[in-house]
């Protein structure tokens, strides 16, 4: 399942859920993959990601979290290549 395809990189987080969304395109989501206990991909009825939930601050996003994302997600590796997307606001 899931070759994923990152389109575009919308990232915010929200931090009454200590939690860090990144929203790759405008596909509805059809359902979530539960990658990690701290990381969930939303997915799109073909299996493809709509978005990443992360449950933690931005900057606890490190390789130990982007590493079994991308093995999952072969796709997502912009995430892990280009992490400029985690220099969003936590206030």
């Amino acid at each position: 399942m899931g070759r994923g395809s990152v389109e575009t990189v919308i990232a915010e987080y929200d931090p009454e859920a200590k939690a860090t969304y990144v929203a790759l395109n405008d596909r509805r989501v059809d359902g979530t993959v539960g990658v990690t206990d701290l990381v969930m991909v939303d997915v799109d009825a073909t299996g493809e990601p709509v978005g990443v939930e992360f449950a933690m601050q931005p900057d606890r996003i490190n390789d130990d979290v982007l590493l079994p994302l991308v093995a999952r997600f072969p796709g997502l590796r912009a995430l892990a290549d280009d992490r400029s997307w985690l220099l969003i606001s936590t206030a």
